[in-house]
């Protein structure tokens, strides 16, 4: 388990943010659209705005981000990537 006492970020935050250039999201969408089952939920853990779900959306594929802050993308469950269960994220 990852030790979150040695991460000093709440101590030393910076006011910056980190997001997947377009192209990169084309690109890893161009690679996997054709493997993913299109019922189930493509995810991904610290989604921020959305970047890399962008061209999933568009081409129609159910999308779930998770982020500790909602930064405005409108599938966002506010949690704790460390924590969070991914089976939550599975229709009974």
């Amino acid at each position: 388990m990852y030790n979150t006492s040695r991460n000093n970020f709440y101590d030393n935050q910076k006011n910056s943010t980190v997001f997947t250039p377009s192209g990169v999201s084309q690109f890893i969408f161009d690679i996997v659209a054709k493997k993913i089952d299109k019922t189930r939920p493509v995810f991904d853990p610290c989604v921020g705005k959305g970047s890399l779900l962008h061209p999933f959306d568009d081409a129609g594929f159910q999308t779930v981000g998770l982020d500790i802050v909602d930064h405005g993308y409108k599938n966002t469950i506010l949690d704790n990537f460390i924590t969070f269960d991914t089976k939550q994220l599975i229709n009974p």
